[in-house]
């Protein structure tokens, strides 16, 4: 495929590569914001009968005659065709990422390697005019704006690892900052903390900084090297630092470079088996890239410290947010349950008083936070308004579900008051037939009115209904009969007022009621409107809860003919050229206040919540298998210019500053 951006990263350990072949350049993950990490030149090539081809990670040298790009779970490679040399030169760059082995999966080291072998017969129609019995391979770290960043590993650590090291220094900043508010100049410089990396390649020969490995043209070569890194520097955790998990196993740089020197090739085996494992399938070319690119979109937001586990939100740098994290399910269920967990229990102890949002009627409930910090520091709820009843639901959802999923229910018998408490929040927040009309503003920032803040929302009713069904379960396996009895009925009652009021004969309508007060939480601007425009809207969040339930075989109970028509139905209306918007209507008037943050746009949309929408299709026989190859047309359309990674914003909303970087 057409060269990237892409990355390699390690969980949660603030360590990885994220490559930008457009610009020839490679930027260091640490604790920087995206655009402000660390960048370099990674030189790595071919030097062959007196002339050197580079990759297109580093300055200087002569272009390859064709380059390729691919990536896998695991794994980024670019491979270049030296027709000349008649020579494939190709680079892996690995992570270790093992699906529930935490220490293995956290350790600071990034694999990569380079290697060199003949092309069958000639590439296309030019026949090799380098002749030469012996070539090299080379790989060195370049940076011309800070000479100091490299040197040759000291006599003391060249002692025990051999002269096949070479050390880096380099700051990165760890400047607090206030989320969705791009930094200025003149704002405060931050604190920097001094980073101490180091690449080995055992078995290379090492002239200065530079790795070479010399081979026979004829059978081909290839040079391994290990990047590690080790710092005590990571996340302030109410007020506290918290280093990363990885400390407690390793006491020094040292220690992680013994381990990159021994088991270096453990890192391209263990590759090699995941990649295999998820690669099984039929999903197709489009759906195995997304996979690929969204694991390394989540891996370089991940933050595994000690004794704490959350996920920065993208561009936004928000910690743990509540919605991306329900988005981002599916794969914590079937991959790594244990991880969900340790959010849910984390997001306990950021709840909020329910008589905040409601008053009086709120007395003795509770809501949860959108999440629970930003940048580097976590303390409180960092976004600028709340999303009480969707949080809510979504905490009590996702409790349930991993209990159902992985047989656990350790965390249901932990936190039966906090269900309690959030359960009579919902109560609280809706009218007598359950549906929610309080504290409704929620997680589609950049949608119409009626989509984001609008009364009496479809979407938050399906949400209700879930997380009463999820209660009915969890309350029964407690033993509260009549609790869950009264949950039951719930579900039930909201399953009646979504049928007889949301459905529009071939769609399910953005709003059970078309009028109403509506609260921009923007602006705390009120309105009362007789039709809130777009109300009766195609829109494709309705079996947005759906689609969780799905993993555990449970249906929520809504006309299953019904569901299946609107998915058809709002996937043809508000399809677009990269996805899904989040509805089919347009507003007549644009505007800073028509919407939230994004008020230009007149038909946003998210690949995230597009690919949610995906899964509950599958399971009834929807057929909408050729949107992921819209989906990675809008990844490579960005990404091919400049360093996004995972960007979910999309149709309306071009802007690739807003939401990208997305786990």
């Amino acid at each position: 495929m057409h060269p990237i951006c892409d990355a390699v990263a390690v969980l949660g350990s603030r360590h990885g590569l994220i490559i930008n072949p457009s610009e020839r350049r490679v930027s260091m993950l640490r604790f920087d914001r995206f655009a402000e990490q660390k960048r370099f030149g990674l030189r790595a090539g071919l030097r062959i009968g007196g002339r050197e081809f580079v990759l297109p990670l580093g300055p200087g040298g002569e272009d390859f005659t064709f380059l390729d790009q691919q990536a896998t779970p695991c794994s980024v490679v670019l491979t270049g065709m030296c027709a000349l040399a008649g020579l494939r030169v190709r680079l892996t760059l690995v992570h270790p990422f093992r699906p529930r082995d935490g220490d293995f999966s956290t350790t600071p080291v990034i694999g990569l390697r380079l290697d060199a072998s003949r092309i069958p017969g000639q590439f296309r129609w030019s026949p090799p005019s380098i002749v030469a019995d012996e070539a090299e391979l080379f790989l060195e770290v370049v940076d011309a704006a800070d000479p100091g960043l490299l040197r040759e590993a000291t006599p003391a650590v060249i002692a025990p690892y051999g002269a096949d090291a070479v050390d880096l220094s380099f700051d990165s900043s760890r400047t607090p900052w206030k989320p969705l508010t791009p930094a200025k100049p003149g704002d405060a410089p931050g604190v920097f903390a001094r980073q101490h990396d180091r690449l080995l390649a055992p078995g290379a020969q090492r002239v200065g900084t530079t790795f070479v490995q010399r081979f026979t043209v004829a059978t081909g070569g290839r040079l391994d090297a290990a990047w590690c890194t080790w710092t005590a520097d990571g996340l302030c955790i109410n007020g506290v630092n918290r280093s990363p998990d990885y400390t407690r196993r390793f006491a020094s740089l040292d220690a992680v470079a013994d381990w990159a020197r021994h088991r270096l090739p453990e890192l391209f085996a263990n590759a090699a088996r995941v990649d295999g494992l998820i690669a099984a399938n039929d999903a197709g070319v489009a759906v195995n890239r997304l996979l690929a690119q969204t694991l390394h979109a989540w891996l370089v937001n991940t933050w595994w410290m000690v004794d704490w586990f959350s996920v920065w939100e993208g561009n936004c740098y928000f910690h743990s947010t509540v919605d991306v994290e329900y988005t981002q399910a599916p794969f914590y269920l079937c991959l790594w349950p244990e991880l969900l967990a340790l959010e849910i229990d984390q997001w306990t102890r950021f709840a909020k008083d329910g008589a905040g949002c409601l008053g009086p009627v709120g007395a003795g409930t509770a809501f949860l936070s959108h999440d629970y910090g930003g940048t580097l520091d976590v303390d409180r709820q960092s976004y600028p308004h709340d999303m009480e009843v969707e949080e809510t639901a979504n905490w009590i959802i996702l409790l349930v579900l991993h209990w159902r999923r992985t047989g656990d229910d350790t965390l249901l018998r932990r936190h039966p008051a906090t269900l309690r408490r959030f359960l009579a929040f919902l109560v609280a927040a809706s009218d007598a037939d359950g549906v929610p009309e309080r504290g409704v503003a929620n997680t589609i920032d950049d949608g119409a009115p009626a989509v984001q803040f609008g009364r009496k929302q479809t979407y938050l009713a399906a949400k209700a209904l879930g997380a009463w069904t999820a209660a009915g379960l969890a309350l029964a396996h407690l033993g509260e009969t009549v609790a869950a009895a009264d949950a039951t009925t719930r579900a039930q009652r909201l399953r009646v007022v979504i049928e007889r009021n949301a459905w529009q004969g071939d769609h399910y309508a953005v709003l059970i009621e078309k009028g109403g007060e509506i609260i921009n939480p923007w602006t705390k601007a009120r309105e009362n409107l007789a039709a809130i425009p777009g109300w009766d809207a195609a829109h494709i969040y309705t079996p947005n809860t759906q689609a969780l339930f799905d993993l555990i075989g449970l249906d929520l109970g809504l006309d299953p003919a019904h569901v299946a028509q609107d998915l058809a139905v709002a996937a043809r209306r508000c399809l677009h050229r990269y996805g899904c918007s989040h509805s089919d209507y347009v507003p007549e008037v644009i505007g800073p206040a028509q919407a939230g943050l994004a008020g230009a746009s007149t038909a946003p949309g998210w690949v995230s919540m597009n690919m949610l929408r995906d899964l509950a299709a599958l399971y009834r026989g929807v057929d909408l298998r050729d949107l992921p190859n819209r989906y990675w047309e809008w990844q490579t359309t960005a990404n091919s210019q400049e360093e996004k990674l995972f960007v979910t914003a999309h149709a309306g909303n071009l802007d690739t500053r807003t939401l990208c970087w997305v786990p």
